[in-house]
């Protein structure tokens, strides 16, 4: 019974292995990494293909960045401020380029989790590099590039908060502080401003009265909580960009501090916006911007970063890199913050935003959020800057300049057609000839690489060309494009930029979707393009249709169907003529959990003859997130639409928004035909890799919280077998009765639950689609929403049963490890844990043996040793210090119990209650272990404020009470000579006690996912009942009375 270890557990054990070596292998994928060495812009490869990993591939890769930085420390002589002594703020100005006086609208950085106030170098540098060269180029009189700022703008000032590199990710009250002290520099900061402008533009610019927030990670939930701080001046922040910033939920529930700060700010959130109360004021001109670096992100899972659920439009948005214009490309937690296409970006809409002549820095609320869009979202911003043609460009007609096409028609035109001397006319019909109605179709669609505005320009008419000819046309140029990357299936290595060069512009294709809406009114549809310019890339080329709904195919398989078989599509389009565009809509594909493999076969007639290689779109509508794909042939699948743990958007019941839409451009002359060896076919699997990478990611504290309740379950077997025959089993012989006997009722439970959990949720959610931000979200219950994953799907029961399993085979794979280090330092370190020699072991053997002599002196030490770590961590330290040295002194007494029956020479002399003994102590330190985790981050918050000078503990961590349990029970058996208590004694508190147990590893394994830091406090509760009968055991009674 005491080491038995059933052949079930160890298959599970050995599965479970596997599973990590294959979830370790998906972190580590070659194909995964980001493609730096080529600096291609838009392109993956030499060759020009998508292909292998999701992080690493789809339309971009990272360049680095280049600046020269100064930082100027802000001076603390005039700051009131109770944390100057631990934090810093500086003022970054860029080497020969910034004044050391601040004159420009303040931005303000706050870095995130161990971030540095030097992270602000690359935008800074970015903003001020840009600035001064668009006012060059203007006072030259040669500007090459679009106006991102207007003519009297003064430029940025970058200010940076030093938080000496906090872990503000685990510790709630860091996160307080650091808020708290932002705040008062930003104060600080605009009082700057009251003697720097007069004195440079002569008062013709107003003081500043508020602060642009840029935030890296958890630095954007600081920017949050700011405005929820008695110190918060009303109305300093107007505009929050937060750069991968885990809004929704925390990268880690382990402390309860993290989650107050959630709780707060999320429901002051939600109730502002989506519930009947008047909006308050510190949120009426507030616009939160969340970017996400998207799946290359394996610090914070990048479903979190979406303001879905917190905020609607305008007050919230959120950007995917992977749909950014020019960035095109996954970037990871700390690339964001150098990755030098999305810092040109986010500097072009920084500039774009602010305006000095206002004393807030900013435009209005709707003019940010149309500027942001037009940067990260369309693109037309960076192409076009503040210098959108709205005017219908003056042209002389001439019969020669002109082209008249049948109505509806598909054109395609070269270079040759396209770098005319001379502005040309193609003139497309909407109706026939002599009638009054717009003939069938869903949508206007173009692709060209020809530049939108200055050498193309789409005009929707009425009347007739000949008599009217352009004057009664409204421009749709700019209004329905998308700028997309250039897909080729050849490409030329680029060379990498060095610091004083350039980067080439990107190569880009332009889209325009018209909708049939917009033109049901219109006669006839105009492309103009303008004359030959040296700047044209060769070749160029245009392609335009009328699309039709033969052109969009949806396939409502489920989550599970899609899981299981997957899709075969024998011909992606439903007539035998190909499109330029075709969508597929795959609305059962809504989990962000799994990821899913697409392989796409061409004809070879299409590859041999195409103007360019086929391109691949990924998007989630509800989040307008997209991921391209150039020269697609394999990608991976997925969304950041997640509804875990949180309010689930009633829009999901619109299947038009809910899952993902693949939309593929092909030239349809060269793709045409109607064979089935030539149509273009698809295949998507479920992909296992990066399946198990999202899964881990999301879920990370399952590795703490599944194996917890196991555990919990099997010291409560423990104590069963114990109270019915007097012996204490190993926790290896629980483990195997718990696989035995009660893991498939465990798993029924479990499924049971998810489908009660599904039920709620998707009974909630109601049906019908949304009509108003007042119903918008469909709330349930913290009970059943933070119940297991937090998932809808009832499919995900298998998932569910998948962690218990798994969670039960890393805990016996813990076991065996620790059990096997307890044996080794047993046998190496005897003088060290008190066994000098075998005389000694036999000795302490047996436990009848142990003098009692000084018992009433022991006692009396051991309480003033446990009032003096009261007192220190009372006073000093955090509770977690207290529960580590407990942990410390638990593990050397099980060790010396291990050393004293491992040295008796005769193995009958150690008794049955010293095995007890040994068995009820490891299970006690195994379960210390897997509590140590969430106390260890915020040692380690505590330590290096130490190494920083900062002595002052913390508030919320002086609260003895939360390990008052395991400090009472590690008193109780120091003083009772280290003795077990008593089996047939009190079996009714043994009863209670084991309810507890099983209580505690039913929350465990239903919430110990969401709410892994109250396990900490269950066990603290477990513990002082087991105290509590070591108290009243007649062992102790004997002992010390």
């Amino acid at each position: 019974m005491s080491s038995s270890i059933t052949f079930s557990l160890i298959l599970i054990s050995i599965t479970s292995a596997l599973i990590l070596l294959v979830v370790l292998r998906s972190f580590n994928d070659n194909l995964y990494a980001l493609d730096l060495d080529q600096f291609s812009g838009p392109s993956v490869s030499l060759i020009g293909k998508t292909e292998g990993g999701a992080r690493g591939d789809g339309a971009g890769s990272c360049r680095m960045a280049w600046m020269n930085p100064v930082y100027i420390s802000l001076s603390h002589s005039s700051l009131k401020s109770r944390l100057k002594g631990k934090y810093k703020a500086y003022l970054y100005r860029e080497g020969g380029l910034d004044p050391e006086q601040p004159r420009g609208s303040p931005v303000l950085f706050i870095p995130g989790n161990a971030g540095s106030f030097r992270q602000t170098r690359s935008f800074a540098a970015a903003t001020a590099k840009l600035y001064h060269h668009e006012k060059n180029s203007a006072t030259a009189g040669t500007r090459s590039v679009p106006l991102h700022t207007a003519p009297e703008h003064p430029g940025l000032d970058f200010f940076a908060l030093d938080f000496n590199e906090d872990l503000s990710a685990f510790h709630g009250e860091t996160l307080l502080e650091q808020a708290e002290y932002a705040n008062e520099i930003i104060a600080h900061i605009l009082n700057l401003y009251t003697n720097s402008r007069p004195i440079n533009h002569s008062g013709s610019i107003p003081v500043p009265t508020s602060v642009l927030i840029v935030a890296h990670s958890m630095g954007g939930i600081v920017a949050r909580k700011m405005i929820r701080m008695p110190n918060y001046v009303n109305g300093s922040i107007n505009t929050i960009i937060s750069i991968s910033t885990p809004h929704t939920l925390p990268p880690t529930t382990l402390d309860r501090g993290i989650e107050t700060v959630y709780n707060d700010i999320n429901q002051f959130w939600r109730k502002s916006y989506f519930e009947r109360s008047p909006l308050p004021n510190v949120l009426k001109d507030l616009l939160l911007v969340s970017i996400s670096g998207s799946t290359s992100d394996t610090t914070v899972s990048p479903d979190s970063s979406s303001l879905l659920t917190l905020a609607p439009a305008p007050y919230g948005l959120t950007f995917y890199s992977t749909a950014m214009p020019e960035v095109w490309t996954p970037i990871d937690h700390r690339a964001v913050l150098w990755c030098d296409q999305l810092r040109m970006v986010v500097a072009k809409a920084l500039l774009a935003i602010t305006d000095a002549r206002i004393p807030s820095q900013v435009k209005s609320l709707e003019e940010r959020a149309s500027i942001l869009r037009s940067y990260l979202s369309s693109g037309h911003g960076l192409r076009l800057g503040s210098e959108i043609n709205q005017r219908i460009p003056n042209f002389a007609f001439d019969p020669i300049s002109h082209t008249l096409h049948s109505p509806l028609a598909r054109i395609k035109l070269d270079s040759g057609e396209l770098n005319r001397p001379e502005a040309f006319v193609h003139i497309l019909p909407l109706k026939e000839d002599n009638s009054e109605v717009v003939l069938a179709f869903d949508a206007f669609t173009l692709l060209t690489n020809l530049p939108l505005a200055t050498h193309l320009d789409v005009l929707a008419c009425n009347g007739t060309f000949k008599i009217d000819r352009l004057g009664s046309c409204k421009l749709l140029t700019t209004q329905y494009s998308t700028t997309l990357p250039s897909s080729h299936f050849h490409l030329q290595p680029s060379s990498v930029p060095g610091p004083n060069d350039e980067a080439d512009p990107h190569d880009v294709f332009n889209f325009i979707n018209i909708p049939r809406s917009a033109l049901s009114n219109s006669d006839f549809v105009v492309l103009l393009t303008s004359t030959s310019h040296p700047s044209l890339k060769d070749p160029t080329f245009l392609i335009s249709e009328f699309r039709t709904e033969n052109t969009n195919q949806r396939i409502d398989a489920s989550l599970w169907t899609l899981s299981l078989w997957g899709i075969n599509l024998p011909n992606l389009s439903r007539s035998s003529r190909p499109s330029l565009v075709s969508d597929l809509y795959l609305p059962g594909m809504d989990s962000s959990v799994l990821a899913f493999k697409v392989k796409v076969n061409y004809p070879s007639k299409c590859e041999a003859e195409a103007t360019f290689a086929p391109l691949m779109r990924q998007q989630t509508p509800i989040l307008n997130e997209s991921k391209l794909h150039p020269n697609i042939h394999s990608a991976i699948l997925y969304t950041h639409l997640s509804t875990v743990y949180s309010p689930i958007p009633r829009s999901l019941n619109d299947k038009s928004q809910s899952g993902i839409k693949l939309t593929f451009w092909n030239d349809p002359y060269a793709c045409e035909g109607g064979l089935d060896d030539e149509n273009i076919k698809l295949s998507i699997r479920i992909d296992w890799y990066e399946s198990a990478r999202k899964i881990i990611l999301k879920y990370r504290t399952a590795l703490v919280a599944m194996p917890l309740g196991v555990v919990s379950i099997a010291f409560a077997l423990q104590i069963h077998y114990f109270r019915k025959s007097g012996i204490f089993p190993s926790l290896g012989f629980a483990l195997s009765t718990l696989t035995e006997r009660y893991l498939l009722k465990a798993l029924a439970v479990v499924v049971g639950v998810q489908f009660l959990q599904s039920a709620i949720l998707n009974a909630s959610l109601g049906v019908g689609q949304h009509h108003s931000t007042d119903n918008f979200l469909a709330s349930s219950p913290t009970w059943i929403s933070g119940l297991l994953l937090g998932d809808r799907h009832p499919s995900f029961a298998v998932l569910d049963c998948v962690f218990v399993v798994v969670g039960l085979g890393w805990t016996s794979l813990a076991y065996v490890v620790i059990h096997l280090i307890c044996v080794i330092l047993s046998k190496l370190w005897p003088t060290l844990i008190g066994v000098s020699d075998t005389a000694k072991a036999k000795k302490q053997s047996t436990l009848h043996s142990l003098s009692t002599s000084g018992s009433r002196r022991k006692f009396s030490i051991n309480t003033m040793a446990l009032g003096g770590l009261i007192l220190f961590t009372t006073f000093m330290a955090p509770y977690q210090f207290a529960f580590l040295i407990v942990l410390l002194l638990h593990l050397f007494q099980t060790l010396r119990i291990l050393a004293v029956n491992d040295k008796t020479e005769n193995r009958n002399l150690i008794s049955i209650e010293s095995s007890n003994q040994f068995h009820y102590y490891f299970s006690i330190l195994f379960i210390m272990i897997w509590l140590l985790p969430g106390n260890i981050m915020i040692l380690m918050v505590w330590i290096k404020n130490l190494f920083t000078g900062w002595y002052k503990p913390f508030s919320s961590d002086k609260n003895v009470e939360y390990v008052i349990g395991y400090l009472f029970w590690f008193w109780m058996i120091t003083n009772q000579n280290r003795r077990m208590f008593s089996h047939f004694e009190k079996r009714s508190f043994l009863n209670l006690i084991m309810i507890m147990l099983l209580g505690t590893g039913l929350f465990s394994i239903l919430y110990g996912i969401r709410y892994t830091f109250r396990i900490f406090d269950m066990f603290n509760i477990v513990f002082m009942f087991i105290a509590l009968l070591h108290y009243n055991s007649s062992s102790y009674k004997s002992h010390s009375g």
